[in-house]
Protein backbone atom coordinates (compact mmCIF):
# COMPACT_ATOMS: atom_id res chain seq x y z
CA UNK A 1 0.00 0.00 0.00
CA UNK A 2 1.08 3.47 -0.76
CA UNK A 3 0.60 5.52 2.24
CA UNK A 4 1.78 8.87 0.27
CA UNK A 5 0.12 11.02 2.99
CA UNK A 6 1.99 9.84 5.67
CA UNK A 7 5.27 10.15 4.09
CA UNK A 8 4.68 13.67 2.77
CA UNK A 9 3.67 14.47 6.05
CA UNK A 10 6.97 13.04 7.85
CA UNK A 11 8.96 14.54 4.62
CA UNK A 12 7.57 17.93 5.46
CA UNK A 13 8.94 17.53 8.99
CA UNK A 14 12.04 16.32 8.21
CA UNK A 15 12.49 19.89 6.33
CA UNK A 16 12.84 21.32 10.17
CA UNK A 17 14.86 18.99 11.72
CA UNK A 18 11.70 16.51 13.07
CA UNK A 19 10.22 19.09 14.79
CA UNK A 20 6.99 19.76 14.04
CA UNK A 21 6.65 23.59 13.36
CA UNK A 22 4.94 23.42 10.06
CA UNK A 23 1.47 23.95 11.64
CA UNK A 24 -0.09 21.40 9.22
CA UNK A 25 -3.99 21.40 9.97
CA UNK A 26 -4.98 18.90 7.58
CA UNK A 27 -3.35 17.07 4.21
CA UNK A 28 -6.09 15.86 1.89
CA UNK A 29 -6.51 13.80 -0.64
CA UNK A 30 -7.32 15.24 -4.18
CA UNK A 31 -9.45 13.04 -6.81
CA UNK A 32 -8.71 13.18 -10.00
CA UNK A 33 -11.15 14.38 -12.53
CA UNK A 34 -9.59 12.58 -15.14
CA UNK A 35 -7.52 9.33 -16.03
CA UNK A 36 -3.55 10.13 -16.11
CA UNK A 37 -2.69 10.68 -19.20
CA UNK A 38 0.97 12.10 -18.96
CA UNK A 39 3.65 10.86 -20.56
CA UNK A 40 6.25 8.27 -19.08
CA UNK A 41 9.08 9.80 -17.21
CA UNK A 42 10.62 10.80 -14.16
CA UNK A 43 7.86 11.89 -11.68
CA UNK A 44 8.48 14.33 -8.58
CA UNK A 45 6.09 16.03 -5.47
CA UNK A 46 6.67 20.01 -5.82
CA UNK A 47 4.64 22.16 -3.86
CA UNK A 48 2.83 25.64 -5.17
CA UNK A 49 1.09 28.05 -2.80
CA UNK A 50 -2.21 29.55 -3.43
CA UNK A 51 -4.82 32.17 -2.65
CA UNK A 52 -7.64 31.21 -0.44
CA UNK A 53 -9.80 33.23 -3.04
CA UNK A 54 -8.09 31.20 -5.64
CA UNK A 55 -8.65 27.76 -4.24
CA UNK A 56 -12.38 26.54 -5.72
CA UNK A 57 -10.76 28.20 -9.09
CA UNK A 58 -7.81 25.67 -9.36
CA UNK A 59 -9.43 22.79 -7.99
CA UNK A 60 -11.93 22.73 -10.25
CA UNK A 61 -9.40 23.51 -13.93
CA UNK A 62 -6.35 22.73 -12.16
CA UNK A 63 -2.98 24.97 -12.69
CA UNK A 64 -3.00 27.18 -15.99
CA UNK A 65 -0.02 28.99 -17.28
CA UNK A 66 -0.70 32.74 -16.91
CA UNK A 67 -1.81 35.21 -19.51
CA UNK A 68 1.33 36.40 -21.45
CA UNK A 69 2.20 39.73 -20.67
CA UNK A 70 1.86 39.26 -16.68
CA UNK A 71 3.63 41.60 -14.62
CA UNK A 72 5.08 39.18 -12.19
CA UNK A 73 5.79 35.94 -11.94
CA UNK A 74 7.90 35.52 -14.79
CA UNK A 75 11.65 35.79 -13.83
CA UNK A 76 12.36 32.41 -15.04
CA UNK A 77 10.30 32.58 -18.12
CA UNK A 78 6.46 31.31 -18.64
CA UNK A 79 5.17 28.51 -17.04
CA UNK A 80 3.54 27.08 -13.56
CA UNK A 81 5.97 27.97 -11.02
CA UNK A 82 6.82 25.05 -7.95
CA UNK A 83 8.99 24.98 -5.12
CA UNK A 84 10.79 21.80 -3.79
CA UNK A 85 10.80 23.31 -0.21
CA UNK A 86 7.41 23.70 1.98
CA UNK A 87 8.45 26.72 3.59
CA UNK A 88 9.30 28.68 0.36
CA UNK A 89 5.58 27.63 -1.03
CA UNK A 90 4.21 28.78 2.32
CA UNK A 91 4.85 32.70 1.69
CA UNK A 92 3.18 32.64 -1.16
CA UNK A 93 0.20 31.28 0.13
CA UNK A 94 -2.22 33.92 0.95
CA UNK A 95 -4.72 33.35 3.76
CA UNK A 96 -6.76 35.06 6.70
CA UNK A 97 -6.75 32.49 8.74
CA UNK A 98 -6.22 29.15 7.02
CA UNK A 99 -3.45 29.38 4.45
CA UNK A 100 -3.17 26.63 1.61
CA UNK A 101 -0.28 24.43 -0.55
CA UNK A 102 -0.74 22.43 -3.37
CA UNK A 103 1.19 19.25 -3.79
CA UNK A 104 1.37 18.20 -7.11
CA UNK A 105 3.28 15.34 -9.19
CA UNK A 106 5.35 16.63 -11.92
CA UNK A 107 6.40 14.67 -15.10
CA UNK A 108 9.82 16.51 -15.13
CA UNK A 109 10.88 15.73 -18.77
CA UNK A 110 13.78 17.45 -19.86
CA UNK A 111 15.35 19.85 -17.29
CA UNK A 112 17.60 22.88 -18.11
CA UNK A 113 19.89 23.97 -14.94
CA UNK A 114 19.72 27.60 -14.62
CA UNK A 115 22.17 29.15 -13.21
CA UNK A 116 23.71 32.14 -15.15
CA UNK A 117 26.67 33.63 -15.94
CA UNK A 118 26.58 36.37 -13.28
CA UNK A 119 23.83 38.11 -11.75
CA UNK A 120 22.75 40.44 -14.58
CA UNK A 121 22.35 37.69 -17.28
CA UNK A 122 19.38 38.05 -19.06
CA UNK A 123 17.36 34.63 -18.56
CA UNK A 124 16.56 34.88 -22.48
CA UNK A 125 19.87 34.86 -23.26
CA UNK A 126 19.02 31.05 -22.74
CA UNK A 127 16.07 30.98 -25.04
CA UNK A 128 17.55 28.38 -28.02
CA UNK A 129 18.10 25.96 -24.58
CA UNK A 130 14.86 26.37 -23.09
CA UNK A 131 13.04 25.69 -26.08
CA UNK A 132 14.16 22.03 -26.08
CA UNK A 133 13.10 21.76 -21.93
CA UNK A 134 10.30 20.58 -20.31
CA UNK A 135 10.96 22.01 -17.42
CA UNK A 136 13.56 24.81 -16.36
CA UNK A 137 15.13 24.33 -13.07
CA UNK A 138 16.40 27.78 -10.97
CA UNK A 139 18.89 26.38 -9.04
CA UNK A 140 19.46 27.72 -5.38
CA UNK A 141 21.67 27.33 -2.67
CA UNK A 142 19.43 24.67 -0.41
CA UNK A 143 19.16 21.57 -1.43
CA UNK A 144 17.72 18.56 0.23
CA UNK A 145 20.57 15.54 0.38
CA UNK A 146 19.51 13.50 -1.99
CA UNK A 147 20.74 9.91 -0.17
CA UNK A 148 17.19 10.67 1.76
CA UNK A 149 15.32 10.61 -1.31
CA UNK A 150 12.29 8.18 -1.90
CA UNK A 151 10.56 6.90 -4.83
CA UNK A 152 7.18 5.69 -3.84
CA UNK A 153 5.09 2.72 -4.94
CA UNK A 154 2.86 5.25 -6.39
CA UNK A 155 5.73 6.68 -8.96
CA UNK A 156 6.59 9.68 -7.35
CA UNK A 157 9.74 10.60 -5.77
CA UNK A 158 9.77 13.05 -2.55
CA UNK A 159 12.80 14.57 -0.90
CA UNK A 160 13.10 13.34 3.07
CA UNK A 161 16.26 15.31 4.01
CA UNK A 162 16.69 18.51 5.70
CA UNK A 163 17.45 21.59 3.80
CA UNK A 164 21.16 22.05 3.63
CA UNK A 165 23.65 24.55 1.98
CA UNK A 166 24.86 23.44 -1.33
CA UNK A 167 29.15 24.15 -1.01
CA UNK A 168 30.17 26.86 -3.10
CA UNK A 169 32.30 24.38 -5.09
CA UNK A 170 29.94 22.30 -6.68
CA UNK A 171 29.00 24.98 -9.13
CA UNK A 172 31.62 24.93 -11.93
CA UNK A 173 31.52 26.97 -15.27
CA UNK A 174 30.31 25.66 -18.59
CA UNK A 175 30.36 26.68 -22.40
CA UNK A 176 27.68 25.77 -24.47
CA UNK A 177 26.83 26.41 -28.27
CA UNK A 178 23.51 28.55 -29.39
CA UNK A 179 21.71 27.91 -32.46
CA UNK A 180 22.67 31.08 -34.04
CA UNK A 181 26.49 29.55 -33.27
CA UNK A 182 27.02 32.13 -30.27
CA UNK A 183 28.82 30.73 -26.99
CA UNK A 184 27.14 31.07 -23.97
CA UNK A 185 28.48 30.50 -20.38
CA UNK A 186 26.94 29.74 -17.39
CA UNK A 187 27.37 27.67 -14.20
CA UNK A 188 25.79 23.73 -13.88
CA UNK A 189 25.83 21.40 -10.34
CA UNK A 190 29.09 19.00 -10.86
CA UNK A 191 29.84 17.40 -7.95
CA UNK A 192 26.81 18.31 -5.55
CA UNK A 193 28.91 18.59 -1.66
CA UNK A 194 27.60 20.37 1.56
CA UNK A 195 29.68 22.29 3.34
CA UNK A 196 29.04 20.38 6.90
CA UNK A 197 29.58 16.84 5.59
CA UNK A 198 31.12 14.76 2.66
CA UNK A 199 28.21 13.99 0.53
CA UNK A 200 28.46 14.29 -3.02
CA UNK A 201 26.35 13.53 -5.69
CA UNK A 202 27.66 13.41 -8.97
CA UNK A 203 26.39 15.02 -12.13
CA UNK A 204 24.11 17.07 -10.65
CA UNK A 205 21.44 14.25 -11.40
CA UNK A 206 20.77 12.80 -7.71
CA UNK A 207 23.36 10.46 -7.65
CA UNK A 208 25.01 9.35 -4.04
CA UNK A 209 28.51 8.62 -4.15
CA UNK A 210 29.13 7.13 -0.59
CA UNK A 211 31.23 4.47 -2.10
CA UNK A 212 33.61 4.19 -5.04
CA UNK A 213 32.16 2.54 -8.00
CA UNK A 214 30.19 2.40 -11.47
CA UNK A 215 27.21 4.26 -12.13
CA UNK A 216 24.98 1.75 -10.92
CA UNK A 217 26.67 1.64 -7.97
CA UNK A 218 26.57 5.00 -6.92
CA UNK A 219 23.07 5.17 -7.82
CA UNK A 220 20.01 4.97 -5.59
CA UNK A 221 16.85 4.19 -5.49
CA UNK A 222 15.36 7.41 -7.49
CA UNK A 223 17.51 6.37 -10.73
CA UNK A 224 16.04 2.78 -11.66
CA UNK A 225 17.60 0.90 -14.47
CA UNK A 226 14.29 1.93 -16.36
CA UNK A 227 14.38 5.51 -15.63
CA UNK A 228 17.86 5.40 -16.92
CA UNK A 229 17.01 4.14 -20.24
CA UNK A 230 14.32 6.99 -20.43
CA UNK A 231 14.87 9.85 -22.69
CA UNK A 232 15.71 12.35 -19.97
CA UNK A 233 18.51 14.50 -19.67
CA UNK A 234 18.70 16.29 -16.76
CA UNK A 235 22.54 16.87 -16.66
CA UNK A 236 22.82 17.73 -20.34
CA UNK A 237 26.19 16.59 -20.87
CA UNK A 238 26.11 16.05 -24.35
CA UNK A 239 25.64 19.77 -24.82
CA UNK A 240 27.90 21.20 -22.27
CA UNK A 241 31.37 21.57 -22.38
CA UNK A 242 32.98 22.08 -19.05
CA UNK A 243 35.36 25.69 -18.40
CA UNK A 244 38.62 24.62 -17.27
CA UNK A 245 42.14 27.09 -16.72
CA UNK A 246 45.11 25.25 -16.47
CA UNK A 247 43.90 22.05 -15.86
CA UNK A 248 41.18 22.90 -13.02
CA UNK A 249 37.76 23.63 -12.89
CA UNK A 250 36.13 26.84 -12.78
CA UNK A 251 34.00 27.28 -9.38
CA UNK A 252 32.03 29.87 -8.66
CA UNK A 253 33.74 33.18 -7.00
CA UNK A 254 32.43 33.82 -3.67
CA UNK A 255 30.24 37.29 -5.08
CA UNK A 256 28.14 35.31 -7.70
CA UNK A 257 27.78 32.75 -4.71
CA UNK A 258 26.34 35.03 -2.66
CA UNK A 259 23.89 36.20 -5.15
CA UNK A 260 22.36 32.59 -5.78
CA UNK A 261 18.42 32.46 -4.53
CA UNK A 262 17.97 30.82 -1.30
CA UNK A 263 15.58 28.40 -2.81
CA UNK A 264 15.15 26.01 -5.97
CA UNK A 265 12.42 26.77 -8.54
CA UNK A 266 11.05 24.94 -10.96
CA UNK A 267 9.32 26.27 -13.79
CA UNK A 268 6.92 23.83 -15.91
CA UNK A 269 6.13 24.64 -19.10
CA UNK A 270 2.60 22.42 -20.04
CA UNK A 271 0.36 22.75 -17.31
CA UNK A 272 -0.71 18.79 -19.01
CA UNK A 273 2.44 17.25 -17.26
CA UNK A 274 0.76 18.82 -13.97
CA UNK A 275 -1.40 16.71 -11.73
CA UNK A 276 -2.71 17.66 -8.09
CA UNK A 277 -2.51 15.21 -5.51
CA UNK A 278 -3.18 16.69 -2.12
CA UNK A 279 -3.83 20.29 -0.26
CA UNK A 280 -1.97 21.04 2.41
CA UNK A 281 -4.14 23.48 4.86
CA UNK A 282 -1.57 24.84 7.31
CA UNK A 283 -3.22 26.84 10.66
CA UNK A 284 -2.08 30.72 10.32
Amino acid sequence: VCNERNILSSGINAEYGGNNCSGIRGIYKLTPQAPDGRKAGKRRLLFHGISTGALLSILKRGLQNAPFGRAYGTRFGEGIYLADNFEKSISYALGHKSKFVLVASVVMGKVYQYIPDNYWQNFYESEDRIADSDTVWAVGKLHQDPVYNLVLPCGNMIGMGKFKEVDRKSFVRISHTNKDDSTKFSFKIGNLSFSDEDTVVRNGNFSSNDEEGSDEENSYEENSDEERDSDEDCSEEDEDEIVTKDGELQIMGEHRYRNLPQHNEFVVKNADNIRLEYLIQIHH
